[in-house]
């Protein structure tokens, strides 16, 4: 899953022309959850990524 997130941080900076994008997935200590973090140089870049990452996530968790 790392390399697929890797790859689309790389995919933004090159398309946005720069290096400001950054994104990371992890376990929530609380609740049965991740949690997706994005940074982009606008909100609707980060906002974008976000949404690549969850596809990511899902496609790797099956779904759910």
């Amino acid at each position: 899953m790392q390399d697929a997130i890797d790859a689309l941080v790389q995919a933004s900076n090159q398309k946005h022309g720069s290096q400001s994008a950054r994104a990371f997935v992890r376990p929530s200590g609380t609740e049965d959850v991740v949690r997706i973090y994005a940074e982009a140089a606008t909100a609707d870049e980060a906002d974008q990524l976000a949404q690549q990452v969850v596809d990511v996530v899902k496609a790797k968790a099956g779904g759910l």
